[in-house]
């Protein structure tokens, strides 16, 4: 038997028995040691992480987030083709947007907003790490339809209002530019306290 598993057989004896028969290797004493370990300070359960998905809700498809068995109320309503995207599909790649956003920010929420601006001369909904953050082809969220040009603000707030009336957030100006604490939103409604 090497030296150190002579030592930790030594030193552990009074806590875990060992058969003098089937000595145990030291790298397998300490991997139970460690797995004992992580048992005993719950490190062994995975944080859940949250993820977007399209839903039917109706006639229509819903974007919801889900974290673990936990999932929110419809988020974004999904009824209309624009231009050459579908319902489902639009539903389908902003849900998948608004996941891979919250794993580039290692799946924190806090600094998750939505604003308004324009990519190619179209009005658009995106998603910012700040509040001074702007509109590209990078963050963009989804184009809206001509009928909500000029009330943009009235869309943000009705994005962090989804959950239960009266529980949103309320929309940040900064400058000139609004911005919705999307995360605060979604927290609330993902939170087990809830």
């Amino acid at each position: 038997m090497p030296p150190l598993a002579k030592k930790l057989k030594k030193c552990l004896q009074p806590l875990v028995p060992l058969p003098a028969s089937k000595p145990m290797k030291a790298f397998t004493l300490f991997f139970l040691l460690t797995a004992i370990g992580a048992e005993v300070l719950g490190q062994t359960t995975p944080s859940l992480s949250t993820t977007f998905n399209c839903i039917r809700s109706g006639d229509n498809f819903a974007t919801v987030a889900r974290r673990g068995k936990r999932t929110t109320q419809p988020m974004i309503l999904w009824e209309t083709k624009l231009g050459l995207w579908d319902a489902w599909e639009r539903c389908r790649v902003v849900s998948q947007r608004l996941s891979d956003a919250v794993a580039e920010s290692g799946g924190s929420f806090s600094n998750l907003f939505l604003t308004y601006g324009s990519v190619n001369n179209q009005s658009v909904i995106c998603y910012v790490n700040s509040l001074e953050g702007a509109c590209n082809s990078k963050n963009l969220l989804f184009t809206l339809k001509p009928s909500d040009r000029g009330r943009e603000q009235e869309v943000l707030a009705k994005l962090v209002n989804f959950g239960v009336k009266g529980s949103g957030s309320p929309i940040q100006q900064s400058a000139s530019q609004s911005y919705a604490p999307i995360g605060e939103a979604i927290e609330a409604e993902l939170s087990p306290m809830r």
